[in-house]
């Protein structure tokens, strides 16, 4: 992660706005006698909202985190991708 002045940060803001945004990383802000400032793309921030929202459940977080163990331990089938037509039933 990157950190830089507030100074930097007003001086270079579009520079700074650009990077966070092309990199997907966030931007520290550092402010003197205040608490640093996180920047992030709002794509970021969405994706991170819905992950605690995913988690909040007590009982869904134990069953991502037990497919992410799976997964991380080999257990798991792969399948072929259906195309979008293939999968809706809709019009049987």
């Amino acid at each position: 992660m990157s950190q830089v002045s507030a100074t930097h940060f007003r001086r270079n803001m579009a520079c700074c706005l650009d990077t966070v945004t092309a990199n997907r990383i966030p931007l520290r802000v550092m402010r003197r006698n205040a608490e640093p400032m996180m920047v992030i793309a709002e794509s970021e921030w969405r994706s991170i909202q819905e992950t605690l929202y995913l988690l909040s459940s007590p009982a869904n977080a134990l069953r991502i985190l037990a497919s992410i163990a799976d997964a991380d331990a080999g257990r798991f089938v792969e399948r072929d991708l259906l195309e979008p037509d293939e999968g809706d039933r809709s019009a049987d």
